[in-house]
């Protein structure tokens, strides 16, 4: 089935990984031999991933009660994300390419959060085009368990997300940024942004 613009699909590789797949806008081509902008000793780059500074951590307290630290349930934030990209054609900057990334979780059980069982933290990556504009953006959740009464912190297994980029785009994917954040709620961001305050 060819990909959409736009189109992003997951997969589940493991128990924790994910795989997401997102195409850019395709247009037509050009003809010429010297193909890369940078010169043919320099590597086409890649496009720019970034965590969303608003969204670079997740606080949850229990349902009904003030936003303090005796009620907190779970509190998570990204570790790392790493990305690399791939060009099929390394001298032709209108040739396919695929962005590969691994984004690392960690969460601490808060005092109101019940022994056992999985968390499911809610996240999304988007593409953001060069106006500035979202060209896709997809949610995710990654998974968290802590299967022990004392254990307090969790490091989840890397979701590996994949972005990959058509021939002959309208726009080149060095021009795309990429942006991870948790999605969080309304009130999750309001709290969130009092406190930077």
């Amino acid at each position: 089935m060819a990909l959409r613009s736009g189109q992003m699909t997951k997969k589940r590789t493991g128990a924790f990984g994910l795989v997401a797949v997102a195409a850019a806008a395709l247009a037509g081509c050009s003809s010429g031999s010297s193909l890369n902008p940078f010169g043919d000793s320099v590597e086409l780059p890649c496009p720019f991933v970034r965590l969303l500074g608003d969204g670079e951590t997740y606080l949850r307290y229990r349902p009904g009660t003030e936003p303090v630290r005796e009620n907190l349930e779970v509190e998570a934030r990204f570790i790392t994300v790493e990305s690399t990209c791939d060009y099929d054609d390394s001298d032709d900057p209108r040739s396919a390419m695929t962005l590969d990334m691994s984004i690392v979780v960690a969460a601490e059980r808060g005092p109101t959060m019940p022994v056992g069982g999985i968390e499911m933290l809610p996240y999304f990556v988007a593409l953001i085009g060069p106006t500035r504009d979202v060209v896709t953006r997809q949610s995710f959740e990654a998974a968290m368990q802590f299967p022990e009464e004392g254990q307090q912190f969790v490091l989840a297994e890397p979701e590996e997300v994949t972005l990959d980029f058509p021939a002959n785009g309208a726009v080149a994917p060095w021009e795309y940024e990429v942006v991870v954040s948790f999605q969080l709620t309304e009130e999750q961001l309001s709290r969130q942004l009092q406190q930077r305050r």
